[in-house]
């Protein structure tokens, strides 16, 4: 039903976890179909493991950080699903996500569909036993942060409907705000906020992969080229800008 494609980093040390953590998560989801695109650090090993596809063939810019466009390119082409969510690779979700999944496609063939995150220290590998999700959504209500709207996890659209992605360097700034204003300028599609009805866990982590730290991801050269490449701030948008809520 639901292709999810993500981008991981290297599979070492906490991020590693966090990682196998959240792709678990996935594949608990009934009916879902799972990429992993690079060629990180342990992704083929990974991928191997859970018997799911890897496509360590992509663009990269000169500094080596992999490219948008050829993300969505490649996982499209691979996927068999009427559905597609490109998500960073330590988002938990939850079996109500292919519901929730399902009803928007009933309504709609062109929309997007987002929501904002919980941010949740997980330090553990995840036992995925039966009461696994109960747990992981208490820890969230009583110790989650529910992270500013600007920041944007997950993208669920149907198959066909993104033609225009551009070459953005991922997990820096402005890509994703420039998703949710390309989606705004076509006619007839809706931008859906799904934050009520949607536990999206972030698990906590460092930037330690970038020399700059945090401060690389938003202010850094690829970050500025993003914004570049965007068009500026006009030509970006965050999740209070979506035109249905999800209730």
């Amino acid at each position: 039903m639901i292709t999810f494609f993500a981008c991981p980093k290297p599979f070492k040390d906490k991020a590693g976890i966090h990682q196998e953590n959240a792709i678990r998560s996935w594949a608990k989801i009934p009916g879902s179909q799972i990429i992993l695109l690079g060629n990180e650090y342990g992704i083929k090993e990974f991928s191997e493991s859970l018997g799911i596809r890897h496509i360590p063939d992509i663009a990269y810019n000169e500094t080596g950080t992999p490219l948008l466009d050829s993300i969505f390119k490649n996982a499209e082409a691979a996927s068999e699903t009427k559905m597609l969510c490109f998500i960073n690779s330590d988002i938990i979700l939850f079996h109500e996500f292919l519901t929730a999944a399902n009803k928007v496609y009933s309504d709609s063939n062109k929309f997007l569909m987002v929501g904002r995150r919980s941010c949740l220290d997980v330090e553990e590998k995840i036992i995925f036993d039966e009461g696994w999700e109960s747990k992981y959504k208490k820890l969230a209500r009583q110790n989650g942060i529910l992270d500013h709207y600007t920041a944007i996890d997950y993208f669920l659209y149907p198959r066909g409907f993104f033609d225009n992605i551009k070459p953005f360097a991922v997990g820096r700034a402005a890509y994703d705000n420039w998703i949710l204003w390309s989606v705004r300028q076509k006619p007839g599609a809706k931008l859906i906020d799904a934050t009520e009805d949607l536990l999206a866990i972030h698990q906590k982590h460092e930037y330690k992969h970038l020399k700059g730290g945090h401060h690389e991801v938003i202010h850094g050269k690829e970050a500025n080229k993003n914004r570049e490449l965007a068009g500026g701030y006009r030509c970006m948008c965050s999740i209070l800008d979506s035109t249905h809520l999800l209730k």
